[in-house]
């Protein structure tokens, strides 16, 4: 795990958006109805901020390369072009037939200390001239670097260039709102065109509203001038926006949920009675249905359709988080899970949706020094890169598989192979590093083998293969699928998507091309990705050869090749709840006999009557914990609940006493009221990994009812079809 503090110094940092298209992190910053700053970082190692082509260069002409208000550059006389601007800036010749050819590493690279603030073309740029720049910026020590051709077109001096910033460096995308503003959240639409903003204005006050673009890329600007698209909704303290990726926005103000249009159509609430004021905010559509998952500030949790737009009144919550929430992003591709901020302990935390399992990913405390900022969202760039907000401060936490002196073969995703027993094939990680605190762990879904491809390269490994062993039915097969990984493009600043495919010698092996350790790759160890499925459950033997440039094996290390075991279990948790049976005071209720639902509802005779509730969870394997709890009117009484190991096979289990061994009886559930909303929910999370996280084997079953006071009376309607 890498902690880095990529922009420290801010104030009122919340909400923050990564935008996949163009690999920027955006984010705000600002005191109070001062400043509401639009700014944004990059994920890439240069970026590009500014470029042109044909510029006239003539005699006497300054010309400005990065953006930044002051010339860069002066065409001094017929022969000589000077430094201009911040007196740091030095300009160095280059051999190259094209500004192509000169990389940004080069730059970098150049003898900046014996460089001068001149240089001199006798032939007053007739033919093809190319320098590099190291452009001063106000803060010391920060530079940008530029690529720039100097020649002749149709008789005149022209110039061509690429600025690039090549660190991690904040760049304001507004030069702050009209009026200032508190801003909560933001979010990055439609290629960048639109910033929209839940935010307190300085002038006209809580609103949902957008700032629009006024130049592209690469230093894109966009309007302090606000677009507000709440109408009169009234809005009191907007927090968490998101879009379902058209035309409409969402947003979570007090105890409602709200729906808006992008084209100031007027919009309404669609949620309202949240027991709590909204904080976080996700919408998904799952199988055609538009799901809302929200966490209100006394950490509930809501899952709710939003697909008709209608309202939805006292919804109840799912899930208790225990603390105050930040705002929530996507933990997964699957969206099974989210990350979420724990603002009263300063931790990153992961909730899986399906179970209410929660899991520590980061704690303030491990990484920095008091007084902690307060976390308030973590953004998943990849599979091993969070972004984190931190109300003072921007910074990344990167997931990196821990590397051994010598090893070729190097684990499955973060998990090493010497903390994978080659016995049973689980994994038991120390105490500090990933999946700590679940031992003994199965491995399933699909695997990330990783190779520590710079070693291999320099032991004179050109290709490697890649076959599973499954041991217990005695058959093999070889790794041949392709995979897709980002190799960094230093001509165009670009991640770019390259398709790995082995190449196959003879009927069954396949060979992977081991990687120049020269080129950059997003995920630099990466070797093959190993599909699983439930006929590989069991133990498997994962085997590497390798081989040199003529494809003829090689032996590396003291066994030649590698092999290890690795348990594999792809199998479901399953579960299962019934209705709860409800007794009389002094007779506890049938076994077996369940009731019906009517009009959605379960009565009681007294408060003190007998209750029962059967439930299952199992595995075949019996591996992992179940989570039972009822949900009453939006509180979770902590001593119903109950944490377990699963059967290995379907058995109904019966909670029938309390945390203090009394019977259960109907109060306890509902307390002093004599009507409440009440959920029932057992739950098996997955404790299979693929390295990187949980793989969704997971299992929940619920039962939702109103329980009150019986008799239930019914009173006949006749209305029109």
């Amino acid at each position: 795990m890498s902690f880095s503090n990529l922009i420290s110094n801010l104030s009122n940092v919340r909400g923050i958006h990564f935008d996949d298209s163009s690999g920027f992190l955006y984010y705000s910053s600002g005191a109070n109805f001062l400043a509401g700053t639009l700014s944004r970082i990059s994920d890439k190692p240069a970026t590009v901020v500014s470029e042109g082509a044909g510029s006239s260069f003539s005699v006497g002409t300054s010309r400005q390369l990065d953006n930044i208000n002051l010339p860069d550059i002066k065409r001094d006389d017929a022969q000589t072009i000077i430094c201009a601007g911040n007196i740091q800036t030095r300009i160095v010749e280059v051999a190259a037939a094209s500004l192509d050819e000169i990389s940004t590493d080069s730059m970098v690279a150049q003898d900046w200390a014996a460089a001068g603030s001149s240089v001199e073309d006798p032939g007053q740029f007739a033919a093809d001239k190319f320098y590099v720049l190291r452009i001063g910026l106000s803060s010391a020590n920060e530079y940008h670097y530029t690529k720039l051709r100097v020649h002749t077109l149709n008789g005149s001096v022209v110039i061509d260039w690429k600025s690039y910033f090549v660190d991690v460096r904040n760049q304001d995308v507004s030069a702050g709102l009209a009026w200032g503003g508190d801003i909560r959240d933001l979010v990055v639409t439609d290629y960048g065109a639109r910033i929209y903003l839940s935010i307190n204005h300085g002038y006209y006050g809580p609103m949902i509203c957008y700032a629009r673009r006024l130049s592209d890329e690469p230093s894109p600007e966009y309007s302090g001038f606000l677009v507000e698209i709440s109408g009169q909704a009234n809005l009191t303290n907007p927090q968490q926006i998101a879009s379902d990726g058209g035309d409409t926005v969402y947003a979570v103000d007090g105890d409602k949920l709200w729906l808006f249009f992008a084209d100031g159509s007027p919009g309404g609430a669609i949620v309202e009675g949240l027991a709590g004021a909204g904080v976080g905010l996700l919408v998904d559509v799952v199988d055609s249905v538009l799901q809302a998952v929200i966490a209100d500030e006394l950490g509930n949790v809501y899952q709710l359709d939003i697909t008709s737009g209608e309202l939805n009144s006292s919804p109840a919550p799912k899930f208790n988080l225990g603390f105050t929430p930040g705002f929530l992003s996507w933990a997964d591709d699957e969206r099974q899970a989210v990350l979420v901020a724990d603002r009263d302990n300063k931790k990153i935390m992961r909730f899986d949706l399906s179970t209410g399992e929660i899991s520590e990913e980061l704690d303030l405390a491990s990484v920095l020094e008091a007084p902690l900022p307060t976390p308030w969202q973590a953004v998943r760039a990849s599979d091993n890169k969070l972004f984190l907000s931190l109300d003072t401060q921007i910074a990344s936490l990167e997931r990196v598989i821990e590397v051994a002196e010598g090893e070729y073969v190097l684990g499955i995703g973060l998990i090493p192979f010497q903390y994978i027993d080659d016995v049973d094939g689980s994994a038991t990680t120390p105490a500090g590093y990933y999946f700590s605190g679940h031992p003994n762990l199965a491995f399933g879904g699909t695997l990330s083998l990783m190779l520590n491809h710079e070693l291999a390269w320099n032991n004179g490994v050109s290709y490697y293969a890649v076959k599973v062993e499954n041991v217990d039915q005695m058959t093999e097969r070889a790794i041949q699928a392709g995979f897709v990984d980002l190799l960094w493009n230093e001509v165009t600043s670009l991640w770019e998507p390259q398709n790995i495919t082995p190449i196959s010698i003879g009927n069954s092996t396949y060979l992977y091309p081991v990687r120049d350790p020269e080129q950059l790759w997003y995920n630099p160890y990466l070797a093959a990705k190993i599909t699983t499925n439930a006929s590989d459950t069991g133990l498997m033997n994962v085997v590497v050869d390798f081989y040199d440039s003529g494809q003829k094996g090689v032996k590396v290390g003291d066994d030649g090749n590698f092999e290890h075991l690795v348990m594999i279990d792809n199998t479901r948790y399953k579960t299962k709840m019934q209705l709860p049976r409800i007794g009389t005071a002094n007779t506890a209720p049938a076994a077996g006999v369940y009731p019906s639902l009517e009009c959605g509802c379960l009565t009681y005779a007294t408060k003190d009557d007998l209750v029962e509730i059967d439930y299952g969870a199992w595995h075949p394997q019996g591996v992992g914990n179940y989570s039972f709890y009822v949900v009453s009117g939006g509180v979770v009484p902590g001593n119903l609940s109950v944490s377990a190991g699963v059967t290995t096979s379907e058995q109904l289990l019966t909670k029938s006493t309390t945390a203090a061994s009394n019977p259960i009886r109907v109060g306890h559930i509902i307390g002093d009221c004599d009507i409440a909303n009440v959920r029932v929910y057992v739950g098996a999370p997955s404790r299979v990994t693929n390295g990187f996280g949980w793989v969704n084997l997971s299992s929940a079953s619920s039962r939702s009812f109103t329980l009150l006071k019986g008799p239930l009376t019914h009173t006949p309607w006749v209305g029109e079809d």
